[in-house]
């Protein structure tokens, strides 16, 4: 897919569907490609039953994807942006934006339910694009928190749920998160 056939495509944001695990594989790949293998890793996320993934789709494709949990460490409860990627051609038009807002939306919508009170995701060292999409949403760095596959150093980001009404979209009936249990 092109930039040409943007301007007639209309965005849409989605639950994934088993039929998209092929296409997300490919893009996780070419996303994550400096920093490991992580097909078999992203095929282990989609199919996990207690994470949710998105799919940006544009037109009959998909530009980008978020995928995310619930998580508990020790006493500590917190949603866990697992995985966050746009294909390069959809890159810088805010679709990582969109997809993550969407992620801080319903994992705050479904926080008090599994008593979590925060949101953490993890970044590499040299993705300076992706932590200052981060910083704007309002996460903060936390703590290096060891390393990925190919040996680039992990940072650990974190900020507050959003409270209720600071909620920016309503989750529909068919929206699981909030019936997805704390892996």
């Amino acid at each position: 897919m092109d930039r040409t056939s943007r301007p007639h495509a209309v965005d849409t944001i989605r639950a994934s569907e088993p039929q998209d695990e092929v296409h997300l594989v490919r893009l996780a790949e070419v996303a994550f490609e400096d920093m490991g293998d992580y097909s078999h890793t992203i095929l282990d996320w989609l199919r996990r039953p207690s994470t949710v993934t998105l799919v940006m789709s544009v037109g009959e494709g998909i530009s980008g994807f978020v995928t995310y949990c619930y998580r508990r460490c020790d006493h500590d409860v917190y949603g866990d942006i697992i995985a966050l990627a746009v294909d390069p051609v959809f890159r810088r038009q805010g679709i990582a934006s969109r997809l993550l807002t969407r992620a801080i939306t319903y994992l705050s919508a479904g926080a008090p339910q599994v008593h979590a009170s925060s949101l953490r995701l993890h970044v590499s060292a040299g993705n300076v694009a992706g932590q200052t999409v981060f910083q704007r949403l309002g996460f903060r760095f936390q703590v290096t928190d060891g390393y990925y596959p190919n040996g680039q150093q992990a940072l650990r980001y974190v900020r507050d749920c959003l409270p209720p009404d600071r909620l920016s979209v309503e989750p529909d009936a068919e929206d699981t998160i909030c019936s997805k249990s704390v892996g």
